[in-house]
């Protein structure tokens, strides 16, 4: 890929990193992929499709073992997640396609002076090193296991990558290759399309904030060159031209949102919903294993990786409210007195539509803010609560009342 490419992208959307990363993932918005790609995305999303399955084999053979169900109800979870997801973004393939096209249109055509490139190129930059080390993280974990699997000459103590494997005994090659490429490949693809479908999804909510602040300095900009001092009393047709430019600019804003909503709304719902099971479950399953093993850093990357992906959503959704209604902010501050009436009139229009935010919904439940991510950890610590009761119940610790 040309580096003078990837920094002009970098530049000037927030999109493009994530959405890289999940066209390596085999789900590419372009309709016009060549058949070897269209063949290794249908392996990936098959070997996705298969993990949490194999998850729920696990869990169902070991019902006597608290702690080997808890993991695989995490893994289980997740994989379904990650399943619905792939479903969802293929099913919005194309409207995921023209947004893309839209907002670098916008970029193009609205953004001359350039607004926000030096935040998105930072925010960019940001992004590149959470993949980089997410991506590390896990080939560091992979590679480990296939070192321990070569220097260590026990097979009881060979161990997978993420979890245990349970459909045939990998005490001996190449049982225990087969298995634990099978666990790399399904893992990273799960892991992947569950992170960096949220990340597109935050990476779009930017891009659309950028839009509303170029829009909010282009009425300033746009009212000061109208009303100029060469022109102290602009006339009625200035002004109306004036209005229309932010009336359509405005509106092409609106339903450019309208349209990101319908593409991630249900994938808000699924990250959240999953979070909830998810976070609980690898918090639980960090404190019951040993703090130095595989498993608990395992656990605690995941949910750090869930946590942070959430409330990365959740900011940055409460921003893109904030953004929308700061158009009306600007219109008020406009120099409108002794103006046409007329001109007044719309300038009100414009600030009464605007004073309905923009938000992006979770499902049709509730808009996507602080609040939701404030609602998920309270809800998640309740639920690691109830699993930390119900071990203490089997182990016998609770006392009676």
């Amino acid at each position: 890929m040309d580096i003078k490419v990837l920094k002009r992208q970098m530049r000037s959307n927030c999109h493009y990193l994530p959405k890289l990363v999940i066209t390596c993932m085999g789900l590419s918005a372009n309709e016009t992929n060549s058949k070897l790609y269209k063949l290794y995305a249908w392996i990936i999303q098959f070997l996705v499709a298969l993990y949490p399955m194999t998850c729920a084999h696990l869990m169902f053979s070991n019902m006597n073992n608290y702690n080997i169900v808890i993991a695989a109800i995490f893994n289980v979870v997740g994989g379904i997640a990650s399943v619905f997801k792939t479903f969802v973004i293929k099913k919005n393939r194309r409207g995921l396609k023209k947004i893309f096209d839209d907002i670098e249109m916008l970029q193009v055509q609205k953004n001359i002076k350039g607004w926000g490139q030096v935040e998105c190129y930072k925010m960019n930059k940001m992004m590149l090193a959470v993949i980089i080390i997410f991506y590390s993280f896990l080939f560091a974990l992979y590679i480990g296991t296939m070192l321990a699997r070569i220097i260590v000459k026990d097979p009881n103590k060979w161990i997978m990558p993420i979890i245990e494997f349970s459909l045939f005994d990998t005490t001996y090659s190449p049982n225990f290759e087969i298995a634990w490429f099978y666990h790399t490949v399904a893992t990273l693809g799960c892991s992947s399309i569950y992170c960096f479908a949220d990340f597109l999804i935050a990476g779009l909510i930017i891009d659309l904030t950028t839009q509303y602040t170029v829009l909010t300095e282009t009425i300033k900009i746009q009212f000061k060159s109208t009303c100029s001092e060469k022109n102290k009393e602009p006339s009625y047709e200035d002004l109306k031209a004036f209005i229309g430019s932010v009336v359509s600019h405005h509106t092409s804003l609106i339903q450019l949102t309208t349209e990101v909503n319908s593409a991630c709304a249900d994938l808000l719902l699924i990250t959240v919903m999953a979070s909830l099971v998810t976070v609980s479950s690898a918090m639980y399953y960090a404190t019951v294993v040993p703090m130095q093993s595989t498993a608990a850093v395992l656990s605690i990357f995941e949910m750090l990786a869930v946590i942070t992906s959430m409330f990365v959503l959740s900011y940055f959704g409460t921003q893109l409210s904030t953004a929308s209604q700061n158009v009306a902010n600007a219109c008020y501050e406009l120099d409108f007195i002794g103006l046409d009436v007329r001109f007044q009139k719309s300038l009100l229009m414009i600030i009464m539509r605007c004073q309905r935010p923009a938000w992006l919904s979770v499902g049709g439940f509730t808009n996507l803010s602080i609040a939701v991510f404030t609602w998920m950890m309270r809800s998640t610590y309740s639920y690691f609560m109830i699993l930390r009761k119900n071990q203490q119940v089997k182990d016998g610790t609770m006392q009676s009342t």
